[in-house]
């Protein structure tokens, strides 16, 4: 489950090839051992800050688009 409720654990930034920056939050490991994340990404801002306040939601993005479903 996504919430916008969390305890920030971990927060990183990486470009990927097609000039986007993501940000990757994690804040608990599932029953199997994974890490569950939630992704913002932004085609433009490099701020992690900025970008986890205001960019997009990639984990909703994928929902809506019905590319990936709650589990």
């Amino acid at each position: 489950c996504w919430t916008n409720n969390f305890k920030l654990h971990r927060v990183s930034v990486h470009r990927t090839p097609s000039s986007s920056y993501v940000v990757v939050k994690t804040n608990k490991i599932d029953i199997h051992g994974r890490y569950v994340a939630d992704l913002f990404y932004s085609l433009t801002d490099k701020d992690a800050g900025k970008i986890f306040r205001e960019g997009r939601y990639l984990n909703q993005e994928l929902l809506d688009k019905g590319l990936a479903k709650l589990a």
